[in-house]
Order: structure tokens, then C-alpha cells, then sequence
């Protein structure tokens, strides 16, 4: 697998990759750790981070595993100063840290919503907030956001999520206006239905919800998908990857769709 990629994108560079410990968070950091870059991988689960750490030394890359609650602003803190102090610099954040689930608009409750917001949105806020002061002293950084489709035309049942996801589109765009000066660029991505665990536990969910089977409610979004199937995480890294890379220099404050056709702005 190593071998695919040899162009080695990212030597010299130093790459947080937060929520890394599965899905599109651990495609993503393994993704950069074969394109040469010093990976810091975070997560709040301490035993999926280490296996993804596990992994990237494994292929003969540095990885500087550091266990952070994303949604704790000391969390976050200590996590960027620990980066720092065993790296000397970041070069690049990939904000990944999400959740997501299925819920009636009408039953979600305060602590819904405030959960639901504070993972997916007040994280890429803190760490952003943590990441930019460092970059804005060397005048060059990469931020990309994970965003979804859902964050550009909503979803029934996913009301909190989607709202929260809209943020993230309008926190990128924002982010990239003000800071184009000192050399940052700010992008996110857009994924659609990627065929992740959590796509499975939502699945699964909703399947409880319709009293239907889950292989019904994978046949319907496919059904939906005008490429005919699931994305996968690794389609998702890809993206995030150039848009990290030197490739990039002059695309910011983009949010780009990679939804298998079902959107198209």
C-alpha cells in the first residue's frame, strides 16, 4: 500500500489530523504520513488513536499521538502546545472531529442541540482559534475543514447537524478572508454518503426509527447516489490532501462537494 503514493507531498511538514482515530480521520492521517509529513493524530479514544499511530510508525513516518477532547477549549490547548513542543511548527490542521446521528426536529432536545454543535462546529473553532496564532508567525498554514453536503442544502431528521455544518461553511469562509493576508489558506470539504462506522450506526439507527431493515436503508441512499455507491474515506483524504498541498497556493475560502453527483453547488 505504501507504494501507491509516491510522491511525497508532505515531507518537512507537520500535519494535525484531529478525530484521526477511524474514518475519514484515520484514512486522512495515514494518507499524509505516506506523503512523508510528521502526523499528529488526536482523538478522544485513546485505544483507536493508538492503533492509528501504531500504524503510520509502521510504514516508517513520525506520529505524535495526543489524546484531546475536541470539544474542551484546554483540551485543545494542551494538544496544540504538546504539538508544537515536540515539532517546532504546524503547517497544516485538518479539522475531522464529528459525530452524527438521526433525530426528529420536534424530539431534539437543548442537550441535543448543544452537543450536536459543540462536536462539530465549537471544535474547528477551538482549534483553529489554537492553530492560527503559530501559523500567522511564519506566515504560511493549511486549514481544511470537514464540512458535509448536509452543511449546503440540509437534511429531515438531521436539523441540529446540518445547522452545524452550515457553520463550518461559514467559519472557513470567514477564517480564509481574514487570514489570506499571512500566507493561510482555509477550504472544506463537502463529503456526501461515505460509507464510515458512523454512516453504519446512523444506518442502523434510522433503520430502528422506519422499523425497517438496514440493507434497506443502504439500497435507498445508493439509490440516490448518481455514481451508484458509497464513497470511501480514502476518496474523502484525497481531496483533503491537495487541498493541503503546495497544488492548492491559490484556492481559499472553498468549500468543494465530493458527494458522488448528488450535489452540484
Amino acid at each position: 500500500m505504501a507504494d501507491t503514493y509516491m510522491v511525497r507531498r508532505f515531507v518537512d511538514k507537520v500535519v494535525i489530523v484531529t478525530g484521526s482515530g477511524a474514518g475519514i480521520g484515520r484514512a486522512t492521517a495515514l494518507r499524509f504520513a505516506r506523503d512523508g509529513a510528521t502526523t499528529v493524530v488526536t482523538d478522544v479514544n485513546v485505544e483507536a488513536m493508538k492503533k492509528v499511530a501504531a500504524e503510520i510508525e509502521s510504514i516508517g513516518s513520525r506520529c505524535i499521538p495526543i489524546r484531546a477532547d475536541g470539544t474542551k477549549r484546554d483540551d485543545v490547548k494542551n494538544m496544540v502546545a504538546s504539538a508544537v513542543g515536540q515539532s517546532g511548527k504546524i503547517d497544516v490542521l485538518i479539522n475531522n472531529v464529528g459525530v452524527f446521528g438521526p433525530k426528529p426536529f420536534l424530539e431534539i432536545d437543548e442537550r441535543d442541540w448543544q452537543y450536536c454543535l459543540a462536536i462539530n462546529l465549537t471544535s474547528t473553532f477551538y482549534a483553529c482559534k489554537e492553530v492560527i496564532p503559530h501559523m500567522i508567525r511564519r506566515k504560511y498554514g493549511r486549514i481544511v475543514n470537514v464540512s458535509c453536503s448536509a452543511g449546503k442544502v440540509g437534511a429531515p431528521n438531521f436539523s441540529h447537524y446540518s445547522a452545524a455544518k452550515h457553520g463550518v461553511i461559514g467559519l472557513t469562509r470567514s477564517l480564509a478572508l481574514e487570514f489570506a493576508k499571512d500566507g493561510i489558506n482555509v477550504n472544506a470539504v463537502c463529503p456526501g454518503e461515505i460509507r464510515t462506522e458512523m454512516l453504519d450506526k446512523a444506518t442502523r439507527d434510522r433503520a430502528l426509527q422506519l422499523k425497517v431493515s438496514e440493507d434497506e436503508i443502504h439500497t435507498r441512499r445508493i439509490a440516490s447516489i448518481p455514481v451508484g455507491r458509497y464513497g470511501t474515506p480514502d476518496e474523502v483524504a484525497g481531496l483533503i490532501l491537495f487541498l493541503a498541498s503546495e497544488d492548492a497556493n491559490y484556492i481559499t475560502g472553498q468549500s468543494y462537494n465530493i458527494t458522488g453527483g448528488q450535489i452540484s453547488h
